[in-house]
């Protein structure tokens, strides 16, 4: 079972999320690097390059993969869409650290 301050953490993750997203000014702040989309996924880099691949923002329905210049980049929106639950912390605490740069 899952304890009610577990459910109130998740809760408040997704909130997190939400509000980043949807404060977030257009373009680089919506798409993180593949580095730290490998991180919340918990994959390799090159498993997330893959996934990036196979999943390409505006071609594939739900595709979060988005090619900037040589560069692999991954749309948050989508991305997140993909996620367990449990990852959604992960996100928030990237999203926490690029804001402070």
């Amino acid at each position: 079972m899952i304890d009610t301050a577990s459910i109130a953490a998740t809760v408040q993750a997704l909130r997190a999320v939400a509000d980043q997203l949807e404060e977030a000014p257009l373009g680089a702040m919506r798409r993180m690097r593949l580095k730290d989309a490998a991180y919340v996924a918990g994959v390799s880099e090159a498993q997330m390059r893959k996934r990036c691949e196979d999943n390409r923002f505006g071609i594939e329905p739900g595709g979060y993969g988005f090619k900037n210049g040589a560069r692999w980049e991954v749309v948050i929106a989508p991305f997140v869409d993909t996620l367990p639950v449990s990852a959604l912390r992960r996100v928030n605490s990237v999203n926490r650290a690029r804001m402070r740069e």
